[in-house]
């Protein structure tokens, strides 16, 4: 009989609060990219998305027990990987040096969508970079921001509707 990935989530997330190192490094390669990748789209900086999807696994480590299987293993390391961005973003001083090397790397198209998503607040922007640009089910990513699915479909038509107002604005 087969089980499900989450199934095998949670028995590897057992194992990690019994403090297995092979757990570990299997949920770290099951789940790398997805951390990586949402730690990327809200850094916006590959060195410090690198860094905090590494503090990420090293929080699921020393707090695994937190876990109190209301949602999936791949939601709760989504919540952590959201909020050790927050606490980065708001320890980190923006240098206008990064800014422009960041703009010389950029293309046209992404510099507008970089732009439009800074100017959206952090929950609009949180809930398009998990269920867009991470490809998060609509209930993921309902649970990785601790809000129903009605509310986050609610949430994403409107900020789809903000987007596609300010990305008019870039091109005028």
């Amino acid at each position: 009989m087969f089980q499900s990935l989450d199934e095998e989530d949670r028995q590897l997330l057992a194992r990690v609060i019994r403090q297995d190192e092979r757990a570990l490094k299997a949920l770290m390669r099951r789940h790398q990219r997805l951390v990586y990748g949402l730690c990327l789209n809200v850094m916006a900086n590959r060195e410090d998305a690198e860094e905090a999807a590494l503090e990420v696994f090293l929080k699921l480590w020393r707090k695994a027990e937190q876990h109190r299987g209301e949602c999936s293993v791949k939601s709760f390391l989504c919540r952590i990987a959201i909020n050790e961005c927050r606490d980065r973003l708001r320890r980190r001083p923006i240098l206008t040096g990064e800014l422009a090397e960041a703009r010389a790397e950029m293309s046209q198209d992404r510099l507008a969508i970089l732009y439009a998503l800074r100017n959206l607040d952090e929950e609009a922007r949180l809930a398009i970079v998990l269920y867009h640009l991470d490809g998060l089910s609509v209930d993921e990513a309902a649970e990785a921001l601790e809000i129903s699915p009605g509310v986050l479909k609610m949430r994403l038509v409107r900020t789809r509707a903000r987007l596609k107002l300010i990305l008019e604005d870039c091109d005028e």
